[in-house]
């Protein structure tokens, strides 16, 4: 086996390994070995693939050090996959999109990255924003802004890339509904919310979460449950799993 063939095996199943795939302790460690003397034998190529399989793999094996807390060590391995996207010289139309989708992928994870490794709000939210440059029409960008501002409890800021995002369309459109719904509860605009809960029922009334926080709200406002919100409050709870008994969850 090449090092190319390597590494394009071994990025997914580093992911994998640390997403709850049960694969033994023994394999991922040897997937490890095997990447990194890869890795190792490509650092100075300057093909275009060889530089896009070495942007994957320094991404994915970010998720290493992440698992046991090391921040400096994601960041070391995060500029690695930076700096081997930028490195790549595109050759056809083909090519510039497989190189836009690889930084995309990387600014994604940098957002990741600084919310739940190094803790820094704002090169997560810089992070976020640059995603949105590279393709403003992108929905799940919008939503990774959003997730920054929930975090920087900047309930506005994320409604506002919210309502973007819906108005976008797909893809997941009834996930930029169902947090509008959570960031118009923060600002304490509960009709709205309400009206935002609906819709993420009509579109998917298999959303437990919507149904749970639509009857806490109207519970907590003194409201009436709409008619079709009732009926599946009905039919949840004869199952068993809705759980606002004791309020919202």
């Amino acid at each position: 086996m090449g090092p190319a063939f390597i590494l394009k095996a071994a990025a997914p199943a580093i992911v994998w390994c640390f997403k709850g795939v049960a694969f033994s302790a023994e394999f991922y460690l040897r997937v490890k070995s095997l990447a990194l003397q890869a890795a190792a034998s490509l650092a100075s190529s300057k093909d275009f693939d060889d530089l896009m399989l070495l942007s994957h793999f320094w991404r994915a094996m970010a998720m290493d050090p992440a698992a046991v807390g090391d921040s400096k060590r994601v960041s070391e391995m995060m500029a690695f996959s930076r700096q081997y996207a930028g490195q790549a010289s595109p050759n056809d139309p083909l090519e510039e999109c497989r190189k836009l989708d690889v930084i995309k992928t990387y600014f994604e994870s940098s957002v990741k990255e600084h919310l739940h490794c190094t803790r820094d709000l704002d090169q997560a939210q810089a992070a976020a924003l640059e995603l949105i440059k590279l393709d403003p029409e992108w929905p799940v960008s919008r939503l990774e802004a959003a997730e920054v501002a929930f975090t920087k409890d900047q309930p506005l800021l994320a409604l506002n890339q919210l309502s973007i995002a819906a108005g976008l369309g797909g893809p997941r459109k009834t996930v930029s509904l169902y947090y509008q719904g959570q960031a118009l509860e923060l600002l304490e605009r509960y009709p709205e919310a309400i009206a935002v809960y609906q819709k993420v029922l009509d579109r998917d009334p298999t959303c437990i979460s919507a149904l749970e926080n639509l009857i806490c709200l109207i519970r907590e406002k003194g409201l009436v449950l709409p008619s079709r919100a009732g009926f599946l409050q009905q039919e949840y709870e004869a199952r068993g799993v809705l759980m606002t008994a004791g309020g919202r969850v």
